[in-house]
C-alpha cells in the first residue's frame, strides 16, 4: 500500500529543471556541503553568475534550514542546482552504514539476496530480500521527491560519487572478500564490463525513473588508470590496477545497463533497458613533481616532458570516458576540469623532521595555471563534453592536506580586500597556505606567463597585512581568468552544444596541422557535424608556455566537401576565408592564445540573417563608470544596460526590436525597447556584424533582479534559441553615508591629520582606548574595562542640517564587526531638537560577523538625527573589550 501511495504522489510531481538545450552549462562544484552551505548566499550566487557560472553543486539534507535557504535563492536567481541526495546516496555510501549490495552468491529468491557490511567489508551486518529492498528504494525515492517538490531550479541528483573506481578498488585491492560488493553497481568482474542487472544501482535507477521523481540520477566517474612510473610515482598494486580499457568498459556498461525484475513465478522475465541520462567525468592531470625527485633530477617547469606526458596520459582518460560515451548514441558527459591543487597541510610540509621545510610527494595535485585550465576545458569540449563543471570552487581541507580552489573557504576571492577575509574561515598561517614562492605553479621559473612579485620587506603595524596580501594574490589568478575562459565557452555554446564528431571519429587525420614555433604540446583538431550534416572544425592550442602560437591547417576538398572557401568563426563571430593560392585545398593560418580553442563552421557564400546574444554580450554601468559584468548597483541609480547582438548570417536585417524585461516575478515587467539594424556579415576583412541595444533603467527597490534581453526573430532565421539571454542584477539599498554624506562609513584611513581612531568616518568616542592600525580599512580599538556598560563610538555626520540622517528613509542598521566576546549592540542618537535616545539592536557573538540589517524603524524618533553612535556592551564583565569594525551602514 505504501508503494502505491508513493507512486500516486510522485506521478504528480513536476519535471526537472534543465538548462536550455543550446547551452554548455557551467556548474560550480563543491559550492556547499554541510555547514559551508551557509556561504552560498545571494552575494555568492551573483558573483558566480557574473563569471558565467550557471549553477552550484550542493550536498545536504533538504530539511536543513540553510539548504532550504540556498534553494530558495537558486529559484529566485535562476541558478541551477545539482544535488548530492543523501536519501538515495546512502544506498551506495560505503561509510554511512546504509548501503545495500547485491550478494551474488545468493539467488534473488533468497532472504539474503542483498547485504550490508561493516565499513571495512569484513562481516555481513544485515540482510534483506528483494521485496524489502524494493520497498526501501520506493520509500527513499518518495521521501526525496517530497522534500524537493517545490525546488524549481533543481536539475539532477549527483550521487554515488566515483562509485566505479571505489567498487573496483575494493574488489581488487582489499583483502576482505565482501569489499567488492559495495557500492553495488557492477558485477564482481574486475574488467568492469557489466553493470549488475539486479545490483542496487540498477534497481534504484529503474525505480526512480518508473516513479518519475522529477530529477534524474547521475554518477561521476573518476579516471581509472595506472602509471608505471612518473617522477618516482607508481600506481599502487600496479599489476592489478585498472587501465583505460577498464575505464572504457565501465562507461559502456553504465550506459548500456539493464534492469532485471524479480518475479518468483517462472519463467523469469528478461532484463529490460535501463539507460541513464548523463554522467560526470573527473579530469585532474596537473600534478606536482615531488621535492625529493626535483632534488635529484633538477627543477621542472610547466610544459616540460614530465608534465606533457601526464597531460597526454589524462587525455587518454578523456578519450576513454567522453569519447566512448559519445559513441553510445551521443550520450552526454559533463567534464569536471581541475581547478584546485595542494597548497598546505601535512602533505606539503615536512612536519616530522623539519616543519619549516616544504616537502611534498610526486603526483600530488598542483594548482593549474590559468592557461592550463583553459586548455583542459577545450580538451574536453574537443572530445564532445556537454558541460563544464570546475572542481573545486571552494578551498578546503581533508586528510592532512589543504587545497586551494577558485575561491577561499568562504567563497571570497583570494585577492579581495584584506579586511573582507582576515577574520573569516580562510587560514592565514603558512602551514595551510604555503607562500607562493616555494612551490609550483607560482615559484620563479615554473610558468613563463606568470611573474611573482618579490616578498614585501615592510615592517611595523602593516607588515602582516602586506605579507598576506602578497601571499594570497597569486592564488586568485585562476579565478580572475574564469570570466575569459568561461565567456569563450558561452560564446561558442549555442553552436557547439548541438555538435558531435563526424562519423563518430572526428577524422583527426583529415586535417593537416603545422606550427612553425617550438612547442611542448602540439595543437589538436577534430571535425564535427550537426543534424544538417554541415561541417565544423574545432581546433586548439595545447601549449601553455607561450602567450600565443601560430597554427596552420589545411585539408583537401576531396576529404571534406565544404560548401565554399568561407568559414564562420563562432569564437570571434566573423568570417575567415581560405588562402586562394591553394585552390585544391582549404588552408588557413590562425594565432591562438595559450590553451585557447576555436570553432569554425564551413558556410556557403550566402546565409540567412541569424541573430545571437549570450551573457558575455551584456554589460552595464552608471554615469562615467566603464560598463562591466559586475551588475551591482544601488536603488535609484540610473543604470545603462548595453546588449551587443551579433548577426551570424551574410544577409541583412533591419529594424529588429530588442527588449529588456524584468522576469524576477511571475508577472514580467518590460523595462525598455530598442531597435537595431544589421548590414550583413562581411566575407572578408575579419569584421563582425554587430549592433548594441541600450536601455536606461532606474531600479527602485533593493534585491535581486533577473533581466532578460530578447531579440525578435527575423524572417528566415535558422535558429532562434540564441535570441535571448538572462543576467542577474544585485540592487543594494541606498546607504545614508554613501548617498547623503557622500563618503561611506567604511573606515578608510584619514588622509589628513590622523585622529586617534585613524579614520574620518568616526568623529568621537567615549570609553574607548588603545586604537591600533594593523588592518587597512578597518577601525581597531578596545573599550576600557571601566566603560563596558557605557561607551560610545560616534559616527561622522556632517554639520549641515540638510545632510543629517532622515530616519524616515534610513532606518536599517548593519555592520561588519569582530568583538572579543559576546556583547549587546546599541544604537544611539541626538535629534535636530537635541532629544537624546538609544535602542537595543542585537546580540553579537564573539568573533567576526556580518549580521543581516536590523530594522530600527520602530525604535527611531520621527526626526532628523544630527548625531549617531554605537555602543558595545558585553554580557559578562571582564578586561578591555577588543572591537574591529570594517564598515557601518544605515540603509533604507
Amino acid at each position: 500500500m505504501r508503494a502505491c501511495l508513493s507512486l500516486l504522489l510522485l506521478l504528480l510531481l513536476p519535471c526537472t529543471a534543465q538548462p536550455p538545450s543550446n547551452t554548455i552549462p557551467v556548474i560550480a562544484m563543491k559550492a556547499g556541503q554541510g555547514a559551508t552551505i551557509r556561504d552560498v548566499d545571494l552575494e555568492a550566487l551573483c558573483l558566480l553568475s557574473w563569471h558565467f557560472f550557471d549553477g552550484v553543486w550542493l550536498e545536504e539534507w533538504p530539511s536543513y534550514a540553510p539548504m532550504q535557504a540556498v534553494m530558495e535563492l537558486c529559484d529566485l536567481t535562476g541558478m541551477y542546482a545539482t544535488w548530492s541526495d543523501p536519501y538515495l546516496g546512502g544506498l551506495g555510501d560505503i561509510w554511512c552504514g546504509e548501503a545495500w549490495s547485491r550478494y551474488y552468491p545468493e539467488p534473488l529468491s533468497s532472504e539474503s539476496a542483498y547485504i550490508r557490511t561493516d565499513t571495512a567489508g569484513a562481516v555481513i551486518t544485515d540482510v534483506i530480500d528483494t521485496e524489502g529492498l524494493h520497498e526501501e528504494i520506493v520509500e527513499r525515492c518518495s521521501l526525496s521527491a517530497e522534500a524537493v517538490s517545490g525546488w524549481e531550479t533543481l536539475w539532477y541528483r549527483d550521487i554515488w560519487n566515483e562509485a566505479p573506481a571505489w567498487q573496483r578498488n575494493r574488489m581488487v585491492l582489499e583483502e576482505d572478500s565482501l569489499d567488492g560488493y559495495t557500492p553495488s553497481l557492477f558485477t564482481m568482474d574486475s574488467s568492469m564490463s557489466e553493470v549488475g542487472t539486479t545490483g542496487t544501482w540498477s534497481w534504484l535507477q529503474y525505480i526512480a525513473d518508473s516513479l518519475e521523481i522529477g530529477h534524474t540520477l547521475s554518477i561521476t566517474f573518476s579516471t581509472m588508470h595506472r602509471i608505471y612510473t612518473w617522477a618516482g610515482h607508481q600506481t599502487l598494486n600496479y599489476p592489478t590496477a585498472p587501465t583505460f580499457h577498464t575505464q572504457a568498459n565501465s562507461v559502456r556498461a553504465f550506459i548500456g545497463m539493464e534492469y532485471q525484475v524479480y518475479d518468483p513465478t517462472p519463467p523469469a522475465p528478461g532484463a529490460v533497458e535501463n539507460r541513464p541520462r548523463l554522467l560526470g567525468c573527473n579530469a585532474y592531470p596537473f600534478r606536482q613533481v615531488g621535492t625529493s625527485w626535483e632534488g635529484s633530477y633538477g627543477k621542472t617547469e610547466l610544459g616540460d616532458s614530465l608534465h606533457t606526458w601526464m597531460l597526454e596520459h589524462y587525455e587518454e582518460g578523456l578519450d576513454s570516458t567522453i569519447v566512448v560515451a559519445a559513441q553510445e548514441d551521443h550520450f552526454p558527459v559533463h567534464c569536471h576540469p581541475q581547478a584546485f591543487g595542494l597548497c598546505g597541510g601535512e602533505e606539503m610540509w615536512d612536519i616530522r623532521v623539519d616543519p619549516d621545510t616544504i616537502r611534498y610527494a610526486s603526483y600530488n595535485y598542483r594548482i593549474p595555471s590559468p592557461a592550463e585550465f583553459r586548455m583542459l576545458c577545450n580538451l574536453a569540449l574537443l572530445r564532445q563534453a556537454k558541460g563544464v563543471f570546475p572542481y573545486s570552487v571552494r578551498g578546503y581541507s581533508e586528510e592532512g592536506a589543504c587545497f586551494a580552489g577558485l575561491l577561499d573557504e568562504d567563497l571570497i576571492p583570494y585577492d579581495a580586500p584584506y579586511e573582507e577575509w582576515v577574520y573569516g574561515e580562510r587560514p592565514t598561517e603558512d602551514f595551510y597556505y604555503a607562500p607562493p614562492d616555494s612551490f609550483p605553479p607560482f615559484r620563479d621559473g615554473f610558468d613563463p606567463l606568470f611573474e611573482l612579485e618579490s616578498r614585501p620587506s615592510t615592517s611595523g603595524a602593516r607588515a602582516v597585512q602586506d605579507y598576506l596580501e602578497w601571499k594570497f594574490g597569486p592564488y586568485a589568478n585562476l579565478w580572475n581568468s574564469m570570466r575569459e575562459t568561461l565567456g569563450e565557452i558561452a560564446w561558442m555554446a549555442p553552436e557547439l552544444s548541438g555538435l558531435w564528431w563526424l562519423d563518430g571519429t572526428g577524422h583527426p587525420g583529415a586535417v593537416e596541422l603545422s606550427w612553425p614555433d617550438t612547442c611542448w604540446a602540439g595543437p589538436e583538431c577534430r571535425v564535427f557535424t550537426d543534424e544538417d550534416e554541415d561541417f565544423y572544425l574545432y581546433y586548439m592550442n595545447r601549449c601553455c608556455r607561450d602567450s600565443s602560437h601560430v597554427i596552420g591547417f589545411w585539408f583537401s576538398y576531396d576529404s571534406l566537401d565544404v560548401p565554399s572557401i568561407h568559414a564562420l568563426d563562432h569564437t570571434r563571430r566573423f568570417v575567415v576565408s581560405s588562402d586562394l593560392s591553394r585552390e585544391s585545398f582549404f588552408s588557413l593560418t590562425d594565432t591562438l592564445e595559450a590553451g585557447q580553442g576555436r570553432l569554425l563552421e564551413f558556410i556557403p557564400q550566402s546565409t540567412d540573417a541569424d541573430l545571437r546574444i549570450t551573457r558575455p554580450d551584456v554589460t552595464a554601468g552608471t554615469g562615467p563608470t566603464v560598463a562591466g559584468h559586475d551588475f551591482r548597483f544601488t536603488a535609484g541609480d540610473t543604470v545603462l544596460v548595453c546588449a551587443t547582438v551579433y548577426n551570424m548570417g551574410t544577409e541583412e536585417a533591419e529594424d529588429v526590436p530588442v527588449s529588456l524585461t524584468d522576469i524576477t516575478e511571475e508577472a514580467h515587467s518590460l523595462i525598455g525597447m530598442d531597435t537595431l539594424s544589421f548590414g550583413r556579415l562581411p566575407l572578408s576583412g575579419y569584421e563582425t556584424d554587430e549592433a548594441t541595444a541600450e536601455f536606461r533603467w532606474v531600479p527602485s527597490s533593493p534585491g535581486v533582479c533577473r533581466m532578460r534581453i530578447a531579440v525578435s526573430p527575423v524572417p528566415g532565421e535558422p535558429d532562434t534559441l540564441d535570441n535571448t539571454t538572462d543576467v542577474l542584477f544585485l540592487i543594494e539599498p541606498r546607504d545614508y553615508a554613501t548617498e547623503v554624506r557622500e563618503d561611506p562609513w567604511d573606515m578608510t584611513e584619514a588622509t589628513g591629520i590622523q585622529p586617534a581612531w585613524r579614520t574620518d568616518d568616526i568623529e568621537g568616542e567615549a570609553g574607548w582606548t588603545v586604537f591600533t592600525d594593523s588592518i587597512g580599512g578597518m577601525l581597531e580599538g578596545a573599550i576600557d574595562e571601566d566603560s563596558l556598560s557605557d561607551n560610545r563610538l560616534y559616527l561622522a555626520v556632517p554639520e549641515q542640517s540638510g545632510r543629517w540622517i532622515d530616519t524616515g528613509v534610513f532606518d536599517h542598521l548593519s555592520l561588519a564587526v569582530r568583538v572579543g566576546r559576546a556583547c549587546d549592540l546599541y544604537f544611539g542618537w541626538v535629534t535636530e531638537n537635541d532629544a537624546r535616545g538609544s535602542c537595543f539592536v542585537e546580540d553579537l557573538e564573539a568573533g567576526w560577523s556580518i549580521p543581516e540589517p536590523v530594522d530600527l524603524g520602530g525604535s527611531l524618533p520621527d526626526s532628523m538625527l544630527k548625531t549617531a553612535w554605537l555602543s558595545f556592551r558585553p554580557e559578562v564583565a571582564g578586561a578591555d573589550l577588543a572591537v574591529r569594525i570594517g564598515w557601518v551602514r544605515l540603509t533604507e
